[in-house]
């Protein structure tokens, strides 16, 4: 089980203020999780999902489906207008969220500053 994330990184995502994460259990082993945090604005409040993770084996079941409809369930009931994320274009991932009813944003665009550039 160790081997699907690095402690360090989700402990900073759990420390974050807002934090909601939801985890899928299969014969008392997790098998997948859904996390990020909340983003308060002056019109509201918007969900950030920062990682979303199932184990390989298991993808193709249903269970990220249900860890994203239960994540949807939870911030609606707490009033969040927005969930968005960022994904590799074209991908499994991308097609995934499509399917989940995701979409591109007309509003917002992802922007990036390379500090490293590779040659």
């Amino acid at each position: 089980m160790g081997s699907i994330f690095r402690i360090a990184t989700h402990a900073e995502i759990a420390g974050t203020p807002g934090f909601v994460g939801i985890k899928a259990v299969k014969d008392e082993s997790m098998v997948g999780f859904v996390m990020g945090y909340a983003e308060s604005f002056d019109a509201g409040s918007d969900f950030y999902l920062k990682e979303m993770c199932v184990l390989p084996e298991l993808q193709r079941q249903g269970i990220g489906s249900l860890l994203l409809e239960e994540l949807k369930k939870q911030l609606r009931q707490v009033g969040a207008r927005t969930l968005y994320l960022l994904t590799p274009k074209e991908t499994p991932a991308a097609w995934f969220y499509e399917k989940n009813g995701f979409q591109i944003s007309k509003k917002m665009i992802m922007m990036a500053h390379f500090l490293n550039p590779k040659k």
